[in-house]
């Protein structure tokens, strides 16, 4: 009794586990379990197992359970590119009002005499046989007096002169009292007698070639000559 009871343990033990010593690897190497058969599918059955084929009908209906559904891997991500940069040629740009460079210093240096016109000697006249200083003849004398003031210390000839008329000693005579009394006009309004000449040359510097009162009244004169 003992012996029968054994042999039905047994077997029934066999139609649950495969053989150990006989089995190859379950399922053909799946990793899941072999004891409800994941992998396999209605027409695949592991007639690998000897007892299959014996005790197939004694195993439930659900041991050969349905593979699942197979998930597949998500898809990678793929970025799409940067869209690509048109630069247009000759493209009108706006530019900024800048304001223009100052204008480039003169290289012309400013003499500081220039704001002042220089002064000239200008020559005074007389009346006929006279030696008196005419009233416009002391404005001229007068204006004489800036050269003086912007050329200190130079010395100046004071010519008389006289109309070709009369006789050379009379012109000479006539020639030197007016050049003197120029020269008496200029001392009294400051300047310095050692700087003034006194010449007479009568009617040798006669300067018209006229024979009329508008020729001769030029020659009545006395020149103020600068000495160099």
């Amino acid at each position: 009794m003992k012996r029968l009871l054994f042999l039905i343990i047994f077997f029934s033990m066999m139609c649950i586990a495969p053989s150990i010593g006989h089995a190859q690897k379950p399922h053909y190497g799946y990793p899941h379990g072999y004891w409800r058969g994941s992998y396999y599918r209605p027409h695949h059955r592991p007639y690998y197992y000897p007892w299959y084929g014996s005790y197939y009908r004694l195993l439930p209906r659900h041991y050969y359970a349905p593979a699942p559904a197979y998930v597949y891997p998500p898809h990678p991500v793929i970025y799409a590119p940067p869209p690509a940069v048109i630069i247009v040629p000759n493209q009108a740009y706006a530019y900024p009002d800048i304001p223009p460079p100052p204008p480039a210093p003169s290289s012309q240096v400013t003499s500081p005499l220039q704001s002042v016109p220089t002064a000239i000697l200008q020559p005074i006249y007389f009346d006929l046989n006279k030696s008196a200083i005419r009233p416009d003849a002391e404005k001229i004398l007068k204006q004489n007096l800036e050269w003086f003031r912007q050329n200190p210390g130079r010395k100046v000839s004071i010519q008389g002169n006289c109309d070709p008329r009369a006789t050379e000693l009379y012109n000479l005579s006539l020639g030197k009292r007016r050049a003197e009394a120029a020269r008496q006009y200029l001392v009294e309004l400051g300047v310095d007698t050692k700087l003034l000449d006194v010449v007479s040359f009568g009617k040798e510097m006669s300067t018209c070639k006229g024979k009329d009162e508008s020729c001769w009244a030029k020659e009545r004169r006395v020149d103020f000559i600068p000495s160099p």
